[in-house]
Protein backbone atom coordinates (compact mmCIF):
# COMPACT_ATOMS: atom_id res chain seq x y z
CA UNK A 1 0.00 0.00 0.00
CA UNK A 2 1.17 3.23 -0.80
CA UNK A 3 2.02 6.13 1.90
CA UNK A 4 -0.30 9.10 1.05
CA UNK A 5 0.86 11.84 3.13
CA UNK A 6 3.42 14.40 2.53
CA UNK A 7 5.07 14.66 6.04
CA UNK A 8 6.82 12.24 8.25
CA UNK A 9 4.53 11.52 11.32
CA UNK A 10 6.01 10.93 15.01
CA UNK A 11 4.07 9.78 18.28
CA UNK A 12 2.06 11.94 20.03
CA UNK A 13 0.72 10.36 22.92
CA UNK A 14 -1.15 13.48 25.23
CA UNK A 15 -4.18 14.29 26.10
CA UNK A 16 -5.96 16.97 24.03
CA UNK A 17 -9.00 19.64 25.16
CA UNK A 18 -10.45 20.09 21.73
CA UNK A 19 -13.92 22.14 20.88
CA UNK A 20 -15.70 22.20 17.54
CA UNK A 21 -16.95 25.42 15.89
CA UNK A 22 -20.17 24.15 14.97
CA UNK A 23 -21.59 23.04 18.09
CA UNK A 24 -23.59 25.50 19.50
CA UNK A 25 -22.71 24.54 23.19
CA UNK A 26 -19.18 24.94 22.44
CA UNK A 27 -18.60 22.15 24.72
CA UNK A 28 -15.42 21.21 25.29
CA UNK A 29 -14.48 17.82 24.63
CA UNK A 30 -11.29 15.26 25.60
CA UNK A 31 -9.05 13.36 22.94
CA UNK A 32 -6.34 11.64 22.86
CA UNK A 33 -3.19 12.74 20.81
CA UNK A 34 -1.51 9.59 19.00
CA UNK A 35 0.56 10.86 16.14
CA UNK A 36 1.46 14.27 14.64
CA UNK A 37 2.95 15.84 11.66
CA UNK A 38 3.59 19.45 10.24
CA UNK A 39 -0.13 19.31 8.84
CA UNK A 40 -1.96 17.11 10.93
CA UNK A 41 -3.21 15.52 14.18
CA UNK A 42 -4.23 11.54 14.65
CA UNK A 43 -6.06 10.96 17.78
CA UNK A 44 -8.74 9.20 19.39
CA UNK A 45 -11.73 10.35 20.87
CA UNK A 46 -14.89 9.29 22.51
CA UNK A 47 -17.63 11.23 20.24
CA UNK A 48 -18.37 11.00 16.33
CA UNK A 49 -16.51 14.01 14.69
CA UNK A 50 -17.84 14.78 11.06
CA UNK A 51 -15.62 15.12 7.85
CA UNK A 52 -15.44 18.89 7.48
CA UNK A 53 -16.07 20.00 10.94
CA UNK A 54 -13.86 22.80 12.39
CA UNK A 55 -11.80 22.13 15.21
CA UNK A 56 -10.25 24.27 17.90
CA UNK A 57 -7.40 22.37 20.40
CA UNK A 58 -7.72 24.26 23.30
CA UNK A 59 -4.99 25.19 25.73
CA UNK A 60 -0.91 25.45 25.09
CA UNK A 61 -0.89 23.18 21.65
CA UNK A 62 2.44 23.30 20.57
CA UNK A 63 3.10 26.58 21.53
CA UNK A 64 0.07 27.86 20.11
CA UNK A 65 -3.56 27.18 20.32
CA UNK A 66 -4.26 25.13 16.56
CA UNK A 67 -7.33 25.03 14.16
CA UNK A 68 -7.98 22.23 11.67
CA UNK A 69 -10.70 19.83 10.21
CA UNK A 70 -11.65 16.82 10.42
CA UNK A 71 -10.34 14.93 7.38
CA UNK A 72 -11.97 11.67 8.66
CA UNK A 73 -13.15 10.07 11.28
CA UNK A 74 -13.96 5.99 12.30
CA UNK A 75 -15.27 4.01 14.80
CA UNK A 76 -12.28 2.46 16.27
CA UNK A 77 -13.00 0.03 19.60
CA UNK A 78 -16.43 0.13 21.48
CA UNK A 79 -16.90 3.40 22.49
CA UNK A 80 -14.07 5.49 20.22
CA UNK A 81 -13.45 6.85 17.24
CA UNK A 82 -9.98 7.31 15.81
CA UNK A 83 -9.88 10.66 13.41
CA UNK A 84 -7.48 12.67 11.50
CA UNK A 85 -7.17 16.58 11.26
CA UNK A 86 -5.49 18.44 8.88
CA UNK A 87 -4.12 21.66 10.46
CA UNK A 88 -5.10 25.48 8.57
CA UNK A 89 -7.73 25.01 5.81
CA UNK A 90 -8.93 21.28 4.11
Amino acid sequence: MRERRLHARSNFEHEIECSCASDSTNEIFKGIGIDISEQGLGMFVFRPLTKGQKIMINGNFQGSHRVGFIRWCAASGKDGYRAGIVFGRM
